[in-house]
């Protein structure tokens, strides 16, 4: 795969880390970085996602899931749901564990909206 992140509109120097949720009791973990002109989800643990979806234009340019525990990944298929084109990264290990999160909403196996990249390392795959 080599494809890259469209550059978002942001100053081209900024750096920032938003916490959406930290993993306090069961919040889950779900931050936002901005690198540059990039806007980042690292990870997607939150059950309440509506400070994300309610919005007109996606929340962010890339979305990456860390690991297939339910803490990070618990929003991912609602976030893909309201920005079915929002690309969504995880290993291929972890893409094939997500299903595991959602039992009673019967995802496709393997998930098809989940980018799978080679390695464990998603940072190896953007320098592609």
């Amino acid at each position: 795969m080599n494809e890259r992140l469209p550059k978002a509109k942001h100053p081209p120097n900024r750096l920032a880390c938003l916490p959406y949720g930290v993993g306090h009791d069961d919040e889950g973990v779900c931050l936002e970085v901005q690198l540059g002109p990039y806007r980042i989800l690292l990870d997607c643990g939150l059950g309440d996602l509506s400070h994300l979806i309610d919005q007109t234009q996606t929340p962010v340019d890339a979305v990456f899931c860390s690991h297939a525990h339910r803490d990070h990944a618990r929003g991912l298929k609602s976030l893909h749901e309201a920005f079915p084109n929002l690309p969504i990264y995880a290993s291929q290990v972890t893409k094939h564990l997500l299903p595991l999160n959602w039992p009673q909403k019967n995802p496709p196996k393997p998930l098809i909206f989940v980018r799978g990249y080679p390695g464990k390392n998603p940072w190896n795959y953007l320098m592609i």
